[in-house]
């Protein structure tokens, strides 16, 4: 079982595994976590790069100028401005088939989630319109 405090907070640990079942994860954190956005993606469309990005692009509702490529991915991750929201739960079942067709790629994709879950933890005060505290941004993998 997940901590809802772990969360609740802008830190680590941003990934999380877990074997928990989907409807009892979604009904803990309904419940536990105020103001959480759940996105529920499937491991099994991503088993490599184009299905990657076309579960969270679906999902996650990038814009149109999405670039179905890995910079691209990651800005429109880092950016969500379409979204508004201020707490990212982003759960991700049959993770074991995750880049399985790339298996050896799977360790980078790792380090980019963290990466973005980093950068939502970090607030941005530039006196611009984008400006925002920090955000809670986590990834649970469900086998």
């Amino acid at each position: 079982m997940i901590a809802p405090s772990l969360l609740q907070k802008p830190s680590p640990p941003w990934i999380i595994r877990s074997d928990q079942s989907l409807p009892n994860l979604l009904d803990q954190i309904r419940h536990n976590v105020s103001n959480a956005y759940i996105v529920v993606l499937d491991g099994s469309n991503m088993i490599n790069y184009k299905g990657l990005y076309r579960e969270f692009a679906e999902k996650l509702e990038f814009p149109d100028y999405f670039g179905h490529n890995l910079n691209a991915w990651i800005e429109c991750l880092t950016d969500l401005d379409w979204l508004d929201k201020h707490n990212y739960v982003l759960i991700i079942t049959n993770s074991g088939q995750l880049l399985s067709e790339k298996p050896d790629e799977k360790e980078a994709l790792m380090d980019d989630l963290m990466e973005v879950c980093e950068e939502w933890s970090k607030p941005v005060n530039l006196d611009e319109s984008w400006d925002r505290d920090a955000v809670p941004f986590h990834v649970i993998l469900l086998a």
